[in-house]
């Protein structure tokens, strides 16, 4: 059976291994130019040197017993590595778990073996006698496969589904994601921060990330990756990305209590479709008799884990 799948996230990925190992041919599409999506890696070159910062999901840690497993698979492949960050509370001491050497690294060992095309944002879809038709923008030709896994965020799948299945769309038009602002700050010189994961009890930023102190990052600049609430992120959502960063900035001072040094790299990145307010509560969703489905962390909850379960579970179903 011929599968198309719209979407390289994690939930994507981990629908298409599935069915790739029961014989299937998937190919799967992807608007942007490479791996990554929300585990995406931003890198800023400043003269002779590159900072890197993961700014999407900076991190995941490891609850569910069939997702240990699978992380631990990862791990032997090489993809990602514990980290065991200081906090600014010892109740945190969490067990965490981030791409090796960067968080894309995962979704990049997702992909490999597949037929992955980026760079092709599809616009449409339509069921004709030959199957499912998918039209892209600026791309002459279209896909047409046997089944259909649609594995994007929920507004953006609540604006293709119509073309498809109104009660996917229906579901999909039903939940709101909630934005996040993230602020990448990168310094020539240390920080002396006291911590390296910390999560304030006020002000505007809900995650303080150290990211150079994870495994395998560039030990000679010191990154931070600072992400807003997103009660915060939703009244400031159309601000100038340079406002943001002054406001985290400032915002990151006061909560530290330590003179920072001038960043180097100072940029904001605003993610509109971030977190779910409120997740579906299903792993996944099938239209059997069109041969339809619908994956991804926004029917389960907001991480990595609910997005591997998700895109699993709808590739085992097809």
């Amino acid at each position: 059976m011929k599968i198309g799948v719209i979407g390289a996230g994690i939930a994507g990925l981990s629908a298409a291994r599935e069915a790739a190992t029961k014989g299937h041919h998937v190919t799967v599409f992807d608007k942007g130019r490479g791996a990554g999506g929300r585990l995406s890696t931003r890198r800023v070159t400043v003269g002779d040197k590159e900072f890197r910062f993961d700014h999407g999901a900076p991190k995941f840690d490891v609850t569910h017993t069939a997702f240990r497993e699978q992380v631990l698979d990862w791990h032997e492949d090489g993809h990602v590595r514990p980290w065991y960050p200081s906090t600014n509370e010892p109740r945190l001491n969490p067990e965490l778990w981030v791409g090796s050497p960067s968080m894309n690294s995962l979704v990049k060992g997702l992909a490999s073996g597949l037929d992955v095309r980026f760079s092709h944002r599809a616009t449409s879809i339509e069921q004709t006698s030959n199957g499912w038709e998918i039209g892209f923008d600026g791309v002459a030709d279209s896909f047409t496969c046997d089944r259909l896994i649609v594995a994007i965020p929920a507004e953006q799948a609540a604006e293709l589904l119509p073309g498809g299945s109104e009660l996917l769309a229906d579901v999909a038009r039903s939940v709101r994601t909630l934005p996040v602002w993230s602020v990448m700050l990168g310094y020539d010189s240390p920080t002396g921060l006291p911590f390296e994961l910390a999560r304030p009890k006020s002000g505007p930023i809900a995650t303080i990330i150290f990211n150079s102190s994870k495994p395998e990052r560039s030990p000679t600049s010191d990154t931070l990756v600072l992400q807003a609430r997103t009660d915060w992120s939703a009244s400031h959502v159309d601000d100038d990305p340079m406002s943001v960063v002054e406001q985290l900035k400032s915002a990151l001072v006061q909560e530290v209590g330590v003179n920072l040094p001038d960043p180097a790299v100072a940029e904001a990145h605003r993610w509109r479709y971030a977190l779910t307010a409120r997740p579906v509560g299903e792993a996944c969703l099938l239209d059997d008799d069109k041969g339809i489905g619908i994956c991804g962390d926004w029917l389960l909850g907001t991480g990595v884990a609910d997005a591997w379960q998700s895109g699993v579970a709808l590739g085992r179903q097809l």
